[in-house]
């Protein structure tokens, strides 16, 4: 359809059948992402819509196309690759639209016109001002690149007192980061290294080239194991009874009275007030996760919330091994096998982090991604290039087990 016509009836045919080239699919504010189009030697900014074919194009940035002229309202580029595709009939075409005709046929329209073809959006420059200046009567050089974003890390944090936790301002030069808190008795920060001193909430601010971007932390007590210092401990194999206040340990039926605590292998009947460390003989609250990829042990750092909870809550029994999918180029994703409770907020991710998506998807990346997710942990023990080696490479399998 774009190769050259012979005559002017072609020309006139094929005018029609381009004025389609629009795209289509869901393009929800909340997930869009912003880039880079430099037309020729004139900078925009454009937004990607969330769906599939976004998506697979911000996968393949930076790109940079010579992309052709026709009729003087539109630059297209055949691409080596097809995008996925969504249809529709869009009606009308606008100056800035970001099209894809077929499934590789990408199209930039700079001049509003009506239409009665198919196409599937894509995305749109948000300013058009100078856009048909730039885009000029031929052949002309454009580059899509993704647009540099400064985030933290966190955006919340859940912390115990006597913890650390380090966010970095992505995107920042470091050293020119002035770091505060709102409240140093609660916690402190330096260099983006957070101590959790005492209960209660604080913003942590990181303040850089006049911006001010803020982690909201909600510091926790600490849980401790309880202790019990009693004279009258019995403690043998078999049947065992202890009476007000005392400890009864065995392998067999015990039972204690009111305020006894029971700690016991298998059955346990106790009166009022009883603690129950049944199981493996510790709550597995207090135990944290390990997880595996492949057979490379990882270590994490766990969020302290609802979601990861609910995960041990699932592998306090058997760990659980998920079969993972690499998608977009920057992350592996798998499928738990139930809802769990989320919390998503809008994050930019970087490598390393593991988040919930959807209420039932694990997802652990190796590059970047600006989502709607629940943060699960972060993984400390490996850098990007190692991240990348590890899961961008193919499928991989992955473990969550609970520590012995």
């Amino acid at each position: 359809m774009h190769k050259l016509r012979k005559s002017v009836i072609s020309v006139f045919v094929t005018m029609f059948i381009l004025v389609g080239c629009s795209l289509a699919g869901t393009n929800t504010a909340k997930g869009n992402t912003t880039i880079n189009i430099r037309i020729g030697k004139t900078s925009f900014k454009a937004v990607i819509y969330d769906n599939e074919t976004g998506k697979a194009l911000i996968e393949k940035l930076p790109v940079e196309y010579k992309m052709s002229e026709l009729n003087g309202n539109e630059k297209y580029k055949y691409l080596s690759y097809e995008l996925p595709t969504d249809e529709q009939s869009v009606g009308k075409i606008k100056a800035g639209d970001i099209m894809l005709y077929g499934s590789d046929c990408l199209v930039v329209f700079y001049e509003s016109f009506d239409t009665s073809y198919k196409y599937t959006r894509i995305g749109r420059i948000t300013d058009t001002k100078g856009l048909s200046e730039a885009a000029g009567s031929g052949e002309v050089t454009v580059k899509f690149t993704k647009k540099k974003t400064t985030a933290l890390t966190y955006n919340r944090l859940t912390m115990k007192v006597g913890t650390k936790k380090t966010i970095k301002l992505i995107g920042a030069k470091t050293a020119k980061v002035k770091w505060s808190t709102s409240n140093k008795s609660i916690a402190t920060v330096s260099k983006g290294k957070i101590k959790a001193k005492k209960k209660g909430k604080v913003t942590i601010t990181a303040k850089y080239k006049r911006k001010k971007y803020k982690c909201k932390v909600t510091v926790k007590k600490q849980i401790r194991e309880n202790t019990v210092t009693k004279n009258n401990t019995a403690e043998r194999i078999g049947q065992t009874s202890g009476d007000a206040g005392g400890i009864a340990k065995g392998e067999g039926q015990t039972s204690g009275d009111a305020g006894g605590i029971v700690i016991n292998n298998n059955e346990q009947s106790a009166d009022n007030s009883q603690h129950d460390f049944t199981g493996n003989g510790e709550k597995t609250m207090n135990k944290e996760l390990t997880l595996k990829i492949g057979e490379t042990n990882i270590k994490v750092d766990w969020e302290d919330n609802e979601s990861v909870e609910a995960i041990k809550e699932i592998v306090a029994i058997k760990p659980l091994s998920i079969s993972m999918s690499m998608y977009g180029g920057f992350e592996q994703v798998g499928s738990i096998g139930k809802s769990i409770p989320k919390n998503d907020t809008q994050i930019t991710t970087s490598s390393g982090d593991i988040v919930l998506y959807s209420g039932n998807q694990i997802v652990i990346f190796y590059g970047s991604n600006s989502w709607s997710y629940t943060r699960l942990g972060r993984i400390s023990d490996l850098d990007k290039e190692e991240l990348n080696q590890l899961l961008g490479d193919g499928d991989v399998t992955i473990t969550i087990g609970m520590e012995e």
